[in-house]
């Protein structure tokens, strides 16, 4: 439910691929020290093709950027066409960073043959903070409600893979068990 970005699309060529991770590179240093790491390995990649799951398995390069606060990684990892697909819930760091976020993908948008972006917070096309602000504080309302009504729902919860995950259900009986199991590590 929280804003979240979708991209998609190809390399105009393998050579904008070294152009693109430096470019990622420079962004994550100059910008609030974003953390990165480069990825080149064997991998499965979560897919969706014309609304149906299709993963990708095979060899992976790219760069994983993760963004400061409570947000989910920024992947850019292609597969063998240089192809990538990926998606990246900026809800819980807010605006600033999610602009950020855009920001990034507008610097590296020239390196595709074509960059499709679906922003649930609508400022990739738009620009207007106001509409970004107004988006996530729907979200968080709607949170919060849901969280009132049923006591059983828990989050945001940052998941092992480093992705949000907005609620999750946890049955009243085991949920204080698996809270202090969480709270553990």
């Amino acid at each position: 439910m929280g804003v979240t970005i979708h991209y998609q699309g190809r390399l105009r060529s393998p050579e904008s691929l070294e152009t693109l991770m430096q470019s990622c590179r420079d962004f994550a240093s100059a910008s609030n020290d974003w953390k990165f790491k480069e990825v080149a390995e064997s991998k499965t990649l979560m897919r969706v093709v014309n609304g149906q799951n299709q993963d990708y398995q095979g060899f992976v390069i790219g760069v994983i950027v993760q963004p400061p606060g409570l947000c989910d990684p920024l992947g850019f990892e292609f597969d063998n066409s240089f192809f990538l697909q990926d998606y990246c819930k900026t809800q819980f760091s807010g605006a600033s960073v999610h602009i950020q976020v855009i920001s990034l993908l507008k610097l590296i948008e020239p390196f595709f043959e074509e960059l499709k972006v679906i922003d649930e917070g609508e400022y990739w096309g738009a620009s207007n903070e106001e509409t970004l602000h107004r988006l996530m504080q729907e979200c968080n309302q709607w949170m919060l409600e849901t969280k009132r009504g049923n006591p059983d729902y828990i989050g945001p919860i940052v998941q092992e893979n480093g992705r949000i995950a907005d609620l999750v259900r946890v049955e009243r009986s085991s949920k204080d068990s698996w809270l202090s199991k969480l709270f553990k590590k």
